[in-house]
């Protein structure tokens, strides 16, 4: 599983009919699109600090199971779980790679996943339409234990202001790593279970946005 980028691109238009109370809530429809442009920009944004501006510093790990995390390193209103001891997730400047929100972006980086077996780079099982992933067996991905395991990181947080029965949409752009030349999964959970994507290199020596 590739390290990414976190920023905005892919929309996922929810209907949330009775969350907290009930699991009827549903996603219409996911689409990906090959912009930076927000889809949306005169919505109101309910995350908070959502381009990870306010941040304990670049380079720094901001997962607490890392064995480099300091509580100075979080990023405000997320919360980062999952990884393990060599978990180098952190935080990139705009000097360093392409972001195309801001002037930081979250850099999940934890090694390898094996998405399908034990070999390395294995991708057969994988089954493909348009961004969205199935296929995955039950148990992976994996990674070696000082990675997390079958825990990959994980950076979340909860949004209020919520309306039983009102529509939403979550737009964010992601990135693969420069340098990999593969497509990159991910995977995203509303509240209601993952749901894995995939995600474009990001090549540093172009203007390429993943």
């Amino acid at each position: 599983m590739p390290n990414i980028i976190m920023k905005r691109i892919i929309t996922i238009f929810l209907f949330l009919q009775f969350l907290f109370t009930n699991t009827n809530a549903q996603i219409i429809c996911i689409n990906c699109y090959n912009q930076t442009a927000q889809l949306s920009p005169a919505a109101s944004n309910l995350v908070l600090n959502p381009s990870f501006e306010t941040n304990g510093g670049i380079g720094n790990s901001f997962c607490p199971n890392s064995a480099g995390y300091l509580p100075t390193y979080n990023i405000a209103n997320w919360t980062c779980t999952g990884g393990g001891t060599n978990t180098y997730a952190q935080i990139f400047g705009s000097g360093s790679t392409i972001i195309s929100q801001g002037l930081y972006a979250a850099y999940l980086g934890n090694a390898f996943c094996n998405a399908c077996s034990a070999v390395i780079d294995d991708t057969t099982c994988l089954i493909k339409s348009s961004c969205d992933i199935s296929g995955i067996p039950a148990g992976y991905p994996i990674n070696t234990s000082d990675y997390g395991g079958t825990t990959g990181v994980i950076l979340e947080q909860s949004i209020g202001g919520l309306i039983i029965g009102a529509q939403y949409i979550l737009e964010f752009w992601t990135g693969g790593e420069g340098g990999f030349p593969n497509e990159g999964v991910f995977g995203l959970d509303i509240g209601f279970g993952v749901k894995t994507l995939k995600c474009v290199p990001t090549n540093s020596a172009s203007t390429a946005t993943g």
